[in-house]
């Protein structure tokens, strides 16, 4: 497996989180899927090799070659039957909102032709992808959302120092203190939010909040429930793990065990990546 992460680079590093590749044979037993968790941050995603796919009760919703990830407030998992690969752009939470035609809020907890998100000009950039190593493809990519950036209005990421607050503050903020900060009353927050993240300020915090709880069990698999729970600002350790399950589908105990499994034997997985995604 190769996963690999490039910077954004200065121009684009207010909207950009990074490019991002990723190369690998689904047919191994050791990785059979990818496994995104809930997100406030959207993906562009160009697939190469088979096609990805969503599991549903009817059989597989096969994704477009190129598509959209959006925020997502509960996991995501997503599949293929062969050897494929990923080049992608991991937006910033307001990130997608410069260049989108569809409203944000549209894009929360679904999936989206990319061409329906972002025009026409996708069907160009994958055509100049077209037999190109993945560096060149990401270079091409970089190329081209810095032009589209310099056409865009930049005002109009108005959610972008609050969400970064709330970021600093890995979701631990109480919105009245946010609302004083930054002088807005709650509908104004609301609105500015969900235009430009397609997401509640409370649920954007809430999400963060909770992957900062899911990278403390990441780094060391040993923490806690008590040390978890006050991490996160709760005082009940049961409310803190029956929000953890609901939007990650797991119970902070059950994840600390799977992680600690992954750990002993991360070495038999052989996989050249930067992070643990699954």
């Amino acid at each position: 497996m190769l996963y690999r992460e490039i910077q954004a680079g200065k121009t684009l590093e207010k909207v950009i989180k990074c490019f991002w590749m990723l190369q690998h044979d689904y047919r191994e037993e050791q990785h059979t899927h990818e496994h995104l968790w809930a997100d406030a941050n959207g993906e562009l995603i160009f697939s190469f090799g088979e096609p990805y796919y969503l599991k549903t009760a009817s059989g597989k919703q096969v994704l477009p070659r190129n598509f959209v990830i959006g925020p997502f407030k509960k996991e995501l998992r997503l599949y293929s039957d062969g050897f494929t690969g990923f080049v992608a752009v991991r937006f910033k939470a307001w990130g997608i909102y410069p260049f989108a035609r569809e409203p944000m809020t549209t894009l929360v907890n679904n999936i989206a032709d990319a061409e329906t998100v972002f025009g026409d000009s996708i069907k160009r950039i994958s055509r100049q992808m077209a037999d190109k190593k993945p560096e060149e493809k990401i270079s091409l990519l970089q190329g081209y959302f810095e032009l589209a950036l310099s056409e865009t209005d930049r005002k109009k990421m108005a959610s972008m120092p609050i969400a970064m607050k709330i970021m600093e503050q890995k979701g631990v903020a109480r919105i009245a203190d946010i609302i004083k900060e930054f002088r807005v009353n709650a509908r104004q927050l609301e609105r500015i939010f969900k235009t430009e993240t397609g997401l509640s300020a409370k649920v954007f915090a809430r999400i963060i909040r909770f992957n900062h709880a899911k990278n403390l069990i990441q780094k060391n698999c040993d923490i806690s429930l008590a040390q978890l729970t006050y991490e996160t600002g709760y005082s009940d350790q049961a409310h803190f793990s029956r929000n953890f399950r609901e939007m990650f589908d797991i119970s902070p105990g059950e994840f600390k065990r799977q992680m600690g499994e992954f750990m002993k034997n991360r070495d038999a997985y052989n996989m050249d990546v930067a992070f643990v995604q699954d």
